[in-house]
């Protein structure tokens, strides 16, 4: 398969499991970073841009479903908004950029009626912070990269806690200042 073919099956991939789909396109950016190492810029970017835009997509699904839980949730949905207000950025991020399930907080996210500016925001960091290192890492270091993290489970959790601390510099860099 070319370029163009590759591109376009990591970008259905990407929507999909935004929404519902369970593979992740990571298996597909590893594959890609050995295989054709000399495009991982183009690989993670259209796999960014795509995941992000499923992300749109889940959010919006979502959303559509906002009334119909509320109602039968009650009162009770109003408290998990409020906790998802306070912590939905750093939700988003870790879900973006771990292997924590992004399309439950894409639903989640529309179905709350989060800030889809905040959403899309850290949807797109954590989703390019997460694809940009896995093609770029399997592309520059191949094979090898790949055992570190299959037969080191540590290197894996470390990857995921210096993400954390990204998460919690941006939630500190970009916090809304309180007005007087």
């Amino acid at each position: 398969m070319g370029l163009l073919e590759n591109l376009t099956l990591v970008i259905l991939i990407s929507l999909a499991e935004a929404v519902f789909f369970p593979i992740p396109p990571d298996v597909l950016l590893v594959y890609y970073g050995l295989s054709d190492p000399s495009n991982w810029f183009v690989y993670a970017f259209a796999t960014t841009i795509s995941s992000v835009v499923g992300g749109f997509i889940g959010y919006n699904v979502g959303a559509f479903f906002h009334d119909r839980v509320r109602n039968l949730i009650g009162d009770k949905f109003e408290r998990v908004k409020e906790v998802y207000a306070k912590y939905g950025d750093f939700a988003i991020f870790l879900s973006g950029f771990s292997p924590i399930p992004y399309k439950i907080f894409t639903l989640s996210s529309g179905l709350l009626r989060y800030d889809l500016k905040s959403f899309l925001f850290y949807s797109f960091i954590s989703r390019g912070l997460r694809f940009f290192a896995v093609s770029f890492l399997s592309s520059a270091f191949g094979k090898e990269v790949v055992d570190f993290f299959i037969t080191n489970p540590i290197g894996a959790l470390i990857t995921v806690i210096v993400g954390i601390v990204l998460a919690i510099l941006l939630k500190l860099i970009f916090k809304p200042k309180n007005k007087p």
